[in-house]
């Protein structure tokens, strides 16, 4: 809404602006016509044209380019938005010809079809306040933008003489009571009394929910503890199985403590905590006490502004209770207590909404005259009497859902729910029947009709419901109250919930439809009414001398002195136009019985006609191309269409390529097609799900191992389930269904998506990727397992591809993690590790993204619109870093420009590598540091807070007092130990014997699975903390796309060299210098006479660099080849060197100092005069850049010789004693003695944790 005040200035005159919000105009962009949202639009009602700010759209980044035969709008890269008309000197974005022809076509046209939802309903201040029974004047202010379907014209204030005299009250200072963080969990009980009605009821039971202020109210004939136990079983049972909520205080007044003592016993029965009052100190139950007061004052305004009779009291209440709960309050941020409610418990659910904001659309006057349709005209019998009045006048008295009313008749002294009636706001009830003596019997046919058409009429657009699975209501009943004696079931052929009523009474038209009677006999009244609280009431009957349910249900007889219920919960059962009700009928259809004949007579008896559930058996194109706008439904179609072409005819070129024979595998011949396919085949698990090594797992025996608290080795888990299908029949069923319902749950708690029906227009023409269940075992340190882990992840490969979307996201290098820890190791830096849970999911989407619901979770006609990055989005990843990196800026961090997932902020080092974040910082900075981990945590949901022991599976061991650090993978050699087949021998280095060539057959696609595992698992062993293998992992690597046997066999030995030397850790620290290597094998490739290369870099005492590879071009000479592995290993040297000045680390010799073993290569280089002559222009370029960087000090190349040379182990194989010498120069050293110790020492405190609990 706008503020007061806010205008626009047009000449002189300052014209009022009534609101803000988004339009769509219609602009002729470079492809057609194309819509164009304009955002925060000022409306000025009956302004004279609409306007576009050129400076507003600057701000967003558009500029009008208005070049001679340009004239359109731009973004800031160019592109052209839409085109800009010049029309009566104006430029236009959007031209509207003053068509009369045309416009008289679109007048005709229809502008909504049988599910568009109601207009807002428009009036002003003073009929608001009528309509939701007299707020307060700040709640009118906010009712617009805290509901939906309410517009209110002009001023926002208003003056109510039936307000003043009802809410007089005293000033009462109380201190607020502790309440929750959720609602239903802390409810406040009072009671209200009043005289007895023609149901014997006397007492209202109202029960305030204290955290969101909902109120669900009961009448009581007696307050009896049966009857209050009833209540609360009543309240308590729908509570849990429709909300999963589970009260647990309630505040009370002594009643309940003191007197009531056998409902005292129930709740505590039930563990609930009773916080009493003090006695006659009704303040302390200030959350009932102010709730009851609010509600008697809303009641009362109500009913002295309508001029109904008191004995209606039992009506105007429920209706101050309905109109309460969906009023905004200022305690709540003008949210309304229906808001607040319903929106935590869809947002806990994961339902997809953007908040439950009350419908207002449907209120009307509170009392205001009602034209209901007759019993005749419902049923469209006594046709030929076409003279006969087709409606009757009552008035107003409440709200059963969002399109059926409640309507009192004086003439008959009766309240029928209906659905099929108009209203005329203007006139109330006077209190004086006199009047009201069959008016339509005075009327013409024409003034009848002119009285219906000037009213609004609902039965069309009115009575067109948003496609909301509302919860309306928190009671199910029968229209207006709750029948203890009911029966809840589901009907068998249906599904649908229904209530079966015993003395349950109904119609029967001609088609076999049932129509529930909705009435109560009433009084007639002939004078004016006396006070509220003062009236008598008289016993209300119907013709047949029943007493009858308010909802059209009959209460079961009951026995004297049992006390009647009937809880409203201040909202009325919905049943909207599109039949989803939640206020089912007594009976099924099928089983509707024909009612007596004194049944059949009475005038109190109502019809209901709802109109068919939307049937999915119609195509939503064709509905909608009838009912909507076709060329929009046209369009998306050809999009469709064309998208499906496109796919078929690649497919098709595809396969036509793909369909020529390419060799024989197995003795079989095959085309690429054949092979790519295949190698697209996910490999087969140790064996399907549920099972071990391809034996099935005994279920039973399995669980008693569990049961018994012990934990089984990794090697003694069964296969892992592959879908949720495959989770029901495996042996840890119920853990993995667990750990599907906790990650579920974080998904709500985050808001990471929405629940909206498939047909939603935001959804239309859009992909909806499909998701999948991802499942793992976490086990501890040493293998042990801990728990089930699963999640739900997207299918981002199913995504369209646009070269537009930036998907790269930076992950910290292993070169840099490495760095850093020698820098962790040289100056004894604390380091501190936390890991955030669900790490995408805190990242908020940029687009619209849908999703099927998860497998196992689906429900019909419902997908899911995506908020937040979840995994397997190609989006997340970059989604994620930008988050983190913003928050950590936001703290006061800098990011390190050569490391982007490294920043620092005065000394304190944070590095992070997608969920994992370490924080770095000297032993005097720990107070710093923990105040930004608790300022992260307030954020995001992080874990650990413990020193560093473990990075991506890398081991990390310290010896603060010889300030080293050692990084060990010896968990994950022994994850890929079994890849390796039988090797018997003792190895002592991981390649040896002649050179491997290329395999002149063709491997099978299992083959080729099989070595590409092998060679992946190596390479990250390789690269991360065992330099040892590179050269071999190197040459190995060359063979991925057609390995032999031979090739098979050489990476099998490196495994098993891996594996007995798994104790190698590389050791960091015990130096203060920068030192780089550099080596070449000449022309060692004999297939293509390439050479090798090398280089390796140590930090302060620790290797945190190296390199084996393959030169790119043939060169003629060793000094070409040394030349080119030099110029490789000095721009990689100053790349660290750069990344060191950046991390405030100063060298003593800011000179980096490169060994080579080739003599002539270093005169070449440090010459002053340039001693080589080569017609390589790339090897010559080379040369000349070298000698620059040594002529500015930059670089400095040294001699040393190959036997004492960091880089000669990774550029041939070695003999075992020099190899031996080479993993020693590159800094592995065996730590097998610390690692036992560890374990030993975390074996202990296992042990010791579980016999903690066993102490007496």
């Amino acid at each position: 809404m706008a503020l007061p005040g806010d205008c626009v200035t047009a000449g002189n005159h300052d014209v009022p602006i009534q609101g803000y919000g988004n339009i769509d105009i219609e602009v002729q962009g470079p492809t057609g016509k194309t819509l164009f949202r304009l955002r925060d639009v000022a409306f000025c009602e009956h302004f004279a044209a609409n306007l576009v700010s050129l400076r507003q759209l600057q701000r967003y980044g558009y500029w009008w380019d208005n070049r001679p035969n340009q004239n359109c709008l731009r973004t800031h890269h160019g592109r052209i938005i839409c085109k800009i008309f010049d029309r009566h000197d104006q430029y236009v974005l959007e031209y509207i010809p003053g068509d009369k022809s045309k416009q008289s076509f679109l007048v005709r046209r229809n502008t909504f079809n049988s599910w568009t939802g109601r207009r807002p309903a428009g009036a002003d201040a003073k009929k608001w306040h009528l309509r939701l029974g007299h707020p307060g004047p700040q709640a009118l202010e906010h009712l617009v933008n805290c509901s939906t379907g309410a517009r209110i014209k002009g001023i926002t204030t208003t003056e109510c003489d039936d307000c003043a005299v009802s809410k007089a009250k005293r000033q009462v200072s109380r201190k607020p009571r502790n309440t929750e963080n959720a609602p239903g969990i802390r409810l406040a009980v009072d009671f209200h009394d009043f005289q007895h009605n023609s149901q014997g009821k006397q007492h209202v039971m109202l029960i305030t929910d204290r955290w969101s202020g909902y109120i669900w109210d009961f009448y009581l004939a007696d307050r009896g503890a049966e009857t209050m136990i009833e209540v609360f079983n009543t309240l308590f049972g729908i509570l849990e199985r429709r909300f999963r909520i589970k009260p647990s205080v309630i505040e009370c007044d002594n009643e309940i403590y003191k007197r009531r003592l056998q409902v005292r016993q129930f709740l505590e029965s039930l563990f609930i905590v009773i916080e009493p009052s003090a006695p006659d100190t009704q303040a302390q139950n200030g959350g009932a006490e102010r709730s009851g007061g609010i509600i008697k004052n809303k009641a009362r305004a109500m009913r002295s502004g309508a001029r109904l009779p008191v004995y209606l009291w039992v009506e105007v209440f429920k209706a101050a209770v309905y109109l309460y709960n969906r009023t905004p309050k200022y305690i709540y941020k003008w949210q309304s207590p229906y808001d607040r409610f319903y929106t935590f418990v869809a947002e806990r659910d994961g339902v997809a909404i953007d908040g439950r904001k009350p419908d207002q659309r449907h209120l009307r006057v509170y009392g205001c005259k009602a034209f209901a349709m007759t019993r005749e005209a419902l049923r469209k019998s006594n046709r030929l009497e076409r003279m006969n009045p087709r409606a009757w006048i009552g008035y107003l008295v409440g709200y059963q859902s969002t399109n059926i009313y409640r309507i009192w008749n004086p003439k008959l002294g009766t309240v029928i729910s209906t659905r099929d009636v108009t209203f005329n706001e203007d006139e109330c009830f006077n209190g004086d029947l006199n009047q009201m003596r069959d008016d339509l019997r005075h009327m013409s046919r024409e003034e009848l009709v002119a009285i219906l058409r000037d009213i609004e009429e609902p039965s069309n657009q009115d009575d067109m419901q948003e496609d909301v699975e509302g919860e309306d209501d928190i009671v199910y009943g029968a229209g207006n109250g709750w029948n203890i004696g009911a029966i809840q079931r589901v009907d068998e052929r249906s599904g649908d919930e229904r209530t079966e009523v015993p003395s349950a009474r109904s119609v029967v038209d001609g088609s076999g439809r049932s129509a529930q009677t909705a009435a109560v006999s009433l009084p007639e009244v002939s004078e004016a009414l006396p006070a509220f609280d003062d009236c008598p009431s008289e016993g209300i009957r119907t013709r047949t001398g029943m007493p009858l349910a308010e909802s059209g249900s009959q209460e079961p007889s009951r026995k004297q002195g049992q006390g009647h219920i009937l809880p409203n919960s201040g909202a009325q059962q919905r049943q909207d136009a599109d039949c989803r009700e939640t206020s089912r009928s007594p009976l099924p259809d099928a089983f509707a019985r024909e009612p007596p004949e004194s049944a059949k007579e009475a005038d109190t008896q109502v019809q209901h006609y709802p109109t068919p559930a939307r049937s999915e058996s119609f195509p939503a194109a064709l509905m909608a191309y009838c009912f909507g706008d076709a060329n929009e439904v046209l369009q998306a179609e050809d999009e469709t269409i064309q998208r499906s072409d496109i796919d078929v005819w690649k497919a098709a070129f595809a396969a036509g390529r793909h369909a020529m024979p390419i060799g024989v595998i197995d003795n079989k011949q095959i085309d690429k097609a054949k092979f790519l396919r295949s190698l697209k085949r996910p490999e087969r698990r140790s064996g399907p799900s549920g099972t071990l090594n391809g034996q099935p797992v005994d279920k039973d025996k399995f669980r008693k191992l569990l049961a018994k608290a012990v934990s089984p080795h990794r090697r003694q888990m069964p296969a892992l389930p592959r879908s949720h299908h495959e989770v029901l029949m495996h042996p840890m069923e119920s853990e993995f269904l667990q750990a599907e319902a906790i990650h579920l749950q974080s998904h709500v708690d985050m808001k990471t998506y929405k629940e909206i029906p498939k047909d939603d227009p935001s959804a239309r023409g859009e992909q909806v990727l499909d998701c999948m269940w991802v499942y793992t075992y976490k086990f501890d340190k040493h293998g042990y397992f801990q728990k089930c882990k699963a999640r739900l992840v997207v299918r981002g490969d199913q995504q369209a591809k646009s070269i537009h979307e930036d998907t790269y996201a930076s992950t910290l290098a292993g070169r840099s993690f490495r760095i850093l820890m020698a820098i962790a190791a040289r100056f004894d830096l604390e380091s501190v590790q936390y890991d955030a849970v669900n790490a995408f999911v805190n990242a908020k989407i940029n687009r619209d993204i849908f999703m099927r619901m998860p497998p196992g979770y689906r429900k019909p006609g419902r997908i899911l619109k995506l908020q937040r990055a979840l995994y397997g989005l190609r989006c997340s990843p970059l989604l994620w870093q930008k988050e983190l990196t913003n928050t950590l800026e936001e703290l006061g961090f800098e990011k390190v420009p050569h490391e982007p997932c490294c920043m620092m902020k005065n000394g304190i080092i944070i590095f992070f590598y997608v969920d994992d974040i370490v924080l770095a910082y000297k032993k005097g900075k720990e107070t710093e540091a923990q105040n930004l981990a608790d300022r992260l945590k307030q954020k995001y949901k992080l874990t650990g807070g413990n020193q560093l022991q473990w990075f991506l599976g890398i081991e990390i061991t310290r010896d603060r007092d010889q300030k080293l650090i050692w990084l060990s993978q010896s968990a994950y050699i022994d994850k890929i130990a079994n890849l390796a087949g039988s090797v018997d021998r003792r190895l002592n280095v991981p390649m040896s014997g002649p050179e491997l060539l290329p395999y002149e057959g063709r491997a099978s696609a299992a083959s080729i699975r099989k070595y590409q595992r092998k060679i992946g698992s190596l390479l990250y062993a390789a690269v991360i903390t065992r330099p040892d293998i590179a050269f071999a992992v190197s040459r190995l690597a060359r063979f991925n796309m057609n390995p032999s046997n031979e090739h098979h066999d050489a990476a099998d030995k490196v495994l098993q060299y891996l594996t007995q030397t798994r104790t190698l850790a590389l050791q960091l620290g015990g130096g203060d210098e920068f030192l780089v290597a550099s080596d070449a094998s000449f022309a060692d490739n004999s297939i293509d006479r390439k050479s090798s290369q090398a280089y390796v870099m140590k930090l302060f005492g620790g290797t945190i660099a190296w390199r084996a590879n393959k030169q790119d071009t043939v060169t003629t000479s060793t000094t070409e080849a040394e030349l080119l592995a030099v110029s490789q290993a000095a721009k990689e040297s100053m790349f660290v060197s750069r990344l060191l000045k950046e991390l405030s680390i100063r060298l003593d010799d800011q000179t980096i100092h490169i060994q080579c073993d080739n003599q002539q290569t270093i005169k070449v280089v440090n010459k002053e005069i340039g001693l080589l002559q080569t017609k390589l222009r790339h090897v010559d370029v080379h040369n000349h850049w070298l000698r620059q960087e040594v002529q500015n000090k930059t670089i400095s190349v040294e001699y040393m010789p190959s036997s004492e040379m960091m880089a000669d182990g990774l550029t041939k194989a070695l003999t075992t004693q020099r190899f031996r010498e080479s993993v020693a120069r590159l800094g592995l050293v065996d730590i097998a003695t610390r690692l036992q110790q560890r374990q030993l020492n975390e074996m202990d405190e296992t042990l010791q944790q579980k016999l903690n609990p066993l102490e007496m």
